[in-house]
């Protein structure tokens, strides 16, 4: 949302009507220590081969968009190179259900679920990868 929200910045054109989309170009060209530049959302969300990533700066979670099953959990303070999944982790259950609740459901509403339908069928024709 952010890029192309800065796109449509740096062309001149107007800004989509009713995205959450900011343009980060003031934040680049006031550079890494400029006023604002390290203010921002709460949590950055990440959409890719039909899955939904969720940061709020310590959690990681990764769900599938269609069914909103979480596949990936990270706790990024203490294992920052995202080695130890605890997706499953009971301790920390209530983590993950506060992110879905807290940032997932903001986006719910505008998801085409046609489009992620179509996006799982496709992926599920991929043959896998080999070596």
């Amino acid at each position: 949302m952010d890029v192309i929200a800065s796109m449509l910045e740096i062309s001149g054109a107007e800004s989509l009507t009713g995205s959450d989309g900011r343009s980060l170009v003031t934040k680049v060209l006031n550079g890494l220590d400029g006023e604002g530049s390290q203010v921002g959302k709460e949590a950055v969300f990440s959409e890719v081969n039909g899955h939904t990533m969720i940061f709020d700066g310590r959690y990681k979670l990764v769900v599938d968009a269609v069914t909103e099953a979480p596949v990936e959990f990270y706790d990024v303070e203490s294992d920052p190179d995202e080695l130890d999944n605890r997706v499953l982790d009971p301790g920390l259950k209530s983590v993950r259900e506060d992110l879905v609740r807290n940032y997932l459901s903001q986006i719910r509403e505008r998801l085409d679920e046609s489009k992620l339908k179509a996006s799982k069928i496709a992926r599920s024709k991929v043959p896998p990868r080999r070596g």
